[in-house]
């Protein structure tokens, strides 16, 4: 009776984490899935022999203005030389467009979030749109409305959300977000941290959409504080550039 006892226990104890696990990892839905992929795919991207580009460089720092240079690879990044600005205006300047550039770089969707089991929860009937769930290690979630990305959720360290307020067609079924808000909450206590409204701008340089500014007003502490970024006079990179530059 003993040894049936232990073999009974050993199996629960085997079986437990295993539904656990199942409980904690729900079955992939396409419906999810499908609505994602199509959103993502919507996205204006560099064109697959994008070299990059060089640019004046202007940043306004709440008043404070100077002037520099950026020179944008994909495989290096963008690299800034710019004067008048404190150490850490600076390496916001490098941040920002290091993000701006990234996130127009192509990349294989079932190889990035369709890699996780997308799910939808029940239909809130927001007007943001449909919510669907990743299901990653971050509590990822997205919003979308016509087909749309409207909103993504994650948590990194703080809770971060981008609220994609409108966007600009770029032709042939393509778009760029153009306005947009990131708010920060803690994540312990839901309380409200930070708020930074962003407005780009963009033009067509040959074949490609290149960012010409980047305005973030930023609500924190009690203030309001702004920063702009501008680009002037785009020059592209060819492709033979970029092997020499290796």
């Amino acid at each position: 009776m003993k040894r049936i006892l232990f073999v009974v226990v050993a199996l629960v104890s085997c079986v437990t984490p295993l539904l656990a696990q199942e409980a904690a990892s729900p079955k992939p839905d396409p419906q999810a899935y499908e609505l994602l992929r199509r959103a993502q795919s919507v996205r204006e991207t560099f064109p697959a022999d994008f070299a990059g580009f060089k640019a004046e460089l202007i940043c306004n720092d709440n008043g404070q203005e100077a002037k520099g240079v950026l020179d944008y690879r994909p495989e290096t990044g963008a690299k800034i030389i710019i004067n008048g600005l404190s150490e850490e205006a600076t390496g916001w300047v490098k941040q920002q467009l290091n993000s701006l550039l990234s996130h127009r770089r192509a990349s294989d969707f079932a190889k990035g979030e369709g890699r996780h089991p997308l799910s939808l929860p029940p239909d809130d009937h927001s007007p943001l749109g449909r919510r669907l769930m990743v299901n990653d290690k971050l509590k990822s979630s997205y919003r979308v409305r016509d087909g749309q990305t409207t909103e993504v959720d994650r948590t990194m360290g703080d809770r971060i959300v981008v609220t994609i307020l409108s966007t600009l067609p770029t032709g042939k079924g393509k778009f760029l977000p153009q306005h947009f808000v990131v708010t920060g909450f803690d994540v312990k206590t839901n309380q409200l941290l930070r708020t930074e409204m962003f407005t780009d701008e963009f033009a067509q340089t040959g074949n490609v959409w290149l960012p010409t500014s980047r305005r973030v007003v930023f609500a924190e502490n009690g203030k309001l504080t702004a920063r702009v970024i501008t680009l002037r006079n785009p020059q592209l990179h060819q492709p033979q550039e970029t092997a020499t530059a290796r």
